[in-house]
């Protein structure tokens, strides 16, 4: 889903071995500050949502 900037996947059978990964990792990586881009698993963003009392 595409939301404004923002990609939400999911991939229940994870990322790292699935073709969109290669095909992310077989790309240049781009550089200019509109381009970078971090990823962060749901458990993750429960975790950090728990630390921050929410």
């Amino acid at each position: 889903m595409v939301i404004g900037r923002r990609v939400y996947l999911h991939t229940p059978n994870g990322l790292g071995r699935s073709v969109l990964a290669a095909e992310l990792n077989r790309r240049p990586v781009p550089t200019t500050p509109e381009s970078v881009s971090t990823m962060r698993n749901w458990a993750t963003v429960t975790k950090v949502l728990d630390l921050l009392g929410g």
